[in-house]
């Protein structure tokens, strides 16, 4: 049976050293309202994360491959796709710098 790749859910890679680092980083209360977003992606398919108005997914302009998505109010990620990964690059806590290279 072949597989719709827009009907796939998405798995989450965030193995990726820097962003570790991040995480780590990270107090409690961040902590937590990253979780809740690591859980509610990997619960969607792929057509649910580029239709997500929540999410945000937008691409960043001059940078090859790269997608923005909306964590919560403060923050957002920058990830690349791989297959069917979601691969965590970086946090943001301040928005403008998810744009920046």
């Amino acid at each position: 049976m072949a597989t719709n790749d827009a009907a796939t859910r998405v798995r989450i890679d965030w193995n990726h050293e820097p962003f570790q680092r991040e995480v780590w980083a990270l107090d409690a209360t961040q902590l937590k309202l990253l979780q809740r977003v690591m859980k509610r992606v990997s619960s969607l398919t792929w057509q649910q994360i580029y239709d997500d108005h929540g999410l945000n997914w937008e691409r960043i302009a001059n940078r090859d491959d790269r997608y923005s998505i909306r964590l919560n109010q403060q923050a957002r990620a920058v990830v690349t796709r791989q297959g069917n990964f979601m691969r965590f690059e970086s946090l943001h806590y301040d928005h403008d710098s998810a744009y920046e290279k």
